[in-house]
């Protein structure tokens, strides 16, 4: 028995918290794992990281990230700037 238009509508939306501003992610088959954590501090060539978000993100030039970090102290890795780790792929963010 087919369910009442409005019910169909309903069944498509979702409430969670994060719907407000979805996030491009990239496909499951595109996914890879990562042993960095939110709040990790990765050491990479002269710059400090923060992880701050586990991925993977489609990046605005169409690469996919492992996860975003905030770059800490100085020098600072620029924002926007896409940089290979030994934990992945990583998006340094604001």
């Amino acid at each position: 028995m087919p369910l009442p238009a409005d019910v169909e509508l309903l069944a498509s939306l979702s409430m969670h918290v994060r719907d407000v501003a979805p996030q491009k992610r990239a496909p499951v088959s595109a996914r890879s794992r990562t042993s960095a954590f939110t709040g990790s501090r990765i050491r990479l060539r002269e710059y400090e990281l923060v992880v701050v978000e586990i991925g993977p993100f489609m990046h605005s030039q169409g690469d996919i990230v492992t996860f975003r970090a905030r770059s800490v102290g100085e020098p600072a890795a620029p924002a926007g700037a896409i940089l290979d780790t030994r934990w992945g792929v990583c998006e340094v963010v604001a």
